[in-house]
């Protein structure tokens, strides 16, 4: 097949010859066009194209596919529904089921669950063929828009409040872990591709402008991140990635404060880092349990949470996967362990929820 009917990561296979055609040879220029710029992955221009093929032929209801799939792609969700509806609009029955999938995707991450709930039911209905991933995540999909429509007649009492320019910048900060005290707060940086850890006190109520952590955690050739601290404040276990000791692309570190300065990190080996990608680790009040996440096999999906136990002989114990009640086939991500020892967070995009990952 043509590199155009696969590229799109894409939904859907022309059913009938003549739907990749006009008789009007502006659009069908345009979209000629399209479908170069789509061989180069100019995304932009293919977009374009397309824009200006269905306003020369506003009944060219593959181009209105094919606008609906790049802007789902590319998370312009917005757009793709807009897309989707009006190939829909020319006649659902000239449509491939799989336009029922796309529009029922972008309308999830749209929020707009009613819908997508319509739409998504219509291709699990209308869909014959036997494609395994289309049909596993479109029942996903069913169970995230179920929970979300009911979810949002009674939502639970939540405000976030955002720090403000004593922490904030802007550049990109997050995975933010606060000491037990509250008085210290670690979080990375995003400075122009690299990662850094900064640090931030808490004085008279008020956060300190934030400083570099350490020039011995923080490296200007590797990226820094991900990083938990434990209660008493001084190990620092972190996620380095592509250094010269490391097992896989990202492994997992540790520093231990020594008076007011933090020592030189060590990577903490096999068997807990592995080959694979081993990242954001949680570490437990008692300072004996390691969680993380790995894409490494022996997993339920992509990426799962792990643990690792700390062994009397002061090495780590092979990492054991958290299993069923909280991976699924898809990712599970950033753990974070409660002070209680008991109450683990950790965000998902394979449980129901309200679209993409959500915090559970």
């Amino acid at each position: 097949m043509k590199k155009t009917l696969l590229l799109f990561f894409l939904l859907f296979v022309v059913v009938h010859a003549g739907a990749q055609t006009t008789n009007i040879k502006k659009a069908q220029t345009n979209f000629d066009k399209a479908q170069n710029y789509l061989k180069q992955d100019n995304y932009d221009l293919a977009v374009s194209a397309l824009l200006e093929t269905v306003k020369e032929d506003p009944s060219f209801q593959f181009a209105f596919i094919q606008l609906g799939d790049i802007n789902r792609r590319t998370k312009n969700f917005d757009a793709a529904k807009t897309a989707y509806l009006n190939a829909l609009n020319l006649g659902a029955d000239k449509a491939d089921p799989r336009l029922y999938y796309g529009l029922a995707e972008s309308e999830l991450n749209t929020g707009d669950y009613l819908n997508a709930l319509k739409h998504i039911e219509l291709f699990i209905k209308n869909y014959k063929g036997n494609d395994k991933d289309f049909i596993n995540k479109a029942n996903k999909y069913l169970k995230d828009c179920e929970f979300a429509v009911l979810a949002i007649k009674s939502p639970q009492k939540y405000e976030s409040v955002n720090l403000g320019k004593e922490i904030n910048s802007s550049y990109r900060d997050y995975f933010p872990s606060i000491t037990a005290d509250g008085e210290k707060l670690i979080f990375s940086r995003n400075i122009d591709g690299n990662e850094d850890f900064f640090i931030s006190s808490k004085i008279n109520k008020e956060w300190t402008t934030p400083t570099p952590l350490s020039d011995k955690i923080n490296t200007s050739k590797f990226n820094e991140g991900a990083q938990s601290i434990s209660p008493d404040g001084l190990y620092l276990f972190f996620t380095g990635c592509n250094r010269p000791d490391g097992l896989g692309r990202c492994d997992i570190y540790v520093s231990h404060k020594e008076g007011n300065n933090w020592g030189e990190p060590f990577n903490l080996g096999a068997p807990l880092n592995s080959p694979f990608w081993d990242s954001q680790p949680a570490i437990s009040p008692d300072g004996t349990t390691l969680y993380f996440v790995s894409n490494r096999p022996g997993g339920l999906g992509g990426y799962d949470i792990w643990k690792s136990t700390l062994k009397s002989d002061g090495y780590w114990g092979v990492p054991q996967n958290l299993g069923p009640e909280i991976n699924t086939p898809y990712d599970e991500h950033t753990p974070f362990i409660h002070p209680d020892g008991k109450t683990l967070y950790f965000s998902s995009d394979g449980w129901p929820g309200l679209g993409n990952k959500d915090v559970f």
